[in-house]
């Protein structure tokens, strides 16, 4: 199949930005805006220097996204791309949940027990951004990766708004490189760092979109486990 880019500009301050394109992963942004430029640029830093081709695995998952309230934001968005590529999917939100609230209840064994995924998508971070004291975090981080039981992951760090203080370098240590996003690097500079909703924190529905695709870009060229996350044809 191949990828393309398609930007339709709808107001003077919104932008759809589809994240997939060939040129993109031959690096070349030469056929971008200079706002789609920026958030390519800001998700190639998080590549991994790996001189073996990537291989895909195209089975179908059964795929679980836990975490808190950024869970409902990418929602919809991973559903079009689970269904364009023959995923189930499966989401479960706790509005302002900690990674100590997960670490220290059932609820991911039960719903790992419910499910049986075999592919889990972490997003939590956002309402612990600010902490400080990163050795309990770290445990905590440990925890919850224990729990999953050597389920393929992916830790999706969060949009920051502001500078944290070392909460997603602790994450990052834990989980490792190629199986942590560090979102931050796209969220702390235009263009998405203007597009939030109205309490500043939350991306809006743009960047939310924006966000999903460049997750499923890295998964699949730069991830630990690269599954099939194609891009949906609208």
């Amino acid at each position: 199949m191949p990828f393309f880019v398609s930007i339709f500009l709808l107001t003077p301050i919104f932008l759809i930005i589809d994240l997939y394109s060939i040129d993109i992963l031959r690096n070349d942004y030469s056929g971008l805006s200079s706002v789609a430029s920026a958030v390519f640029n800001k998700t190639e830093e998080t590549k991994i220097d790996n001189s073996n081709k990537t291989v895909i695995d195209t089975t179908s998952k059964i795929i679980l996204m836990f975490g808190d309230s950024m869970v409902d934001g990418v929602r919809d968005a991973f559903k079009k791309y689970c269904k364009f590529n023959n995923h189930k999917f499966y989401y479960y939100t706790w509005n302002s949940s900690t990674t100590s609230a997960w670490a220290n209840s059932n609820k991911l064994k039960t719903l790992i027990e419910k499910y049986k995924p075999d592919f889990v998508f972490i997003m939590l971070g956002s309402n612990e951004l600010f902490t400080t004291d990163l050795a309990k975090r770290e445990k905590y981080i440990n925890d919850i990766i224990s729990q999953l039981n050597d389920i393929e992951y992916v830790w999706i760090g969060p949009p920051n708004w502001k500078e944290d203080n070392g909460l997603n370098s602790t994450i990052e240590k834990v989980t490792g490189e190629n199986r942590f996003f560090p979102s931050k690097n796209i969220f702390l500079v235009p263009p998405l760092k203007y597009k939030r909703s109205g309490d500043k924190k939350h991306p809006n529905s743009d960047a939310y979109k924006a966000w999903t695709d460049s997750i499923a870009n890295w998964v699949m060229t730069n991830g630990k486990y690269p599954i099939k996350l194609e891009k949906p044809i609208e």
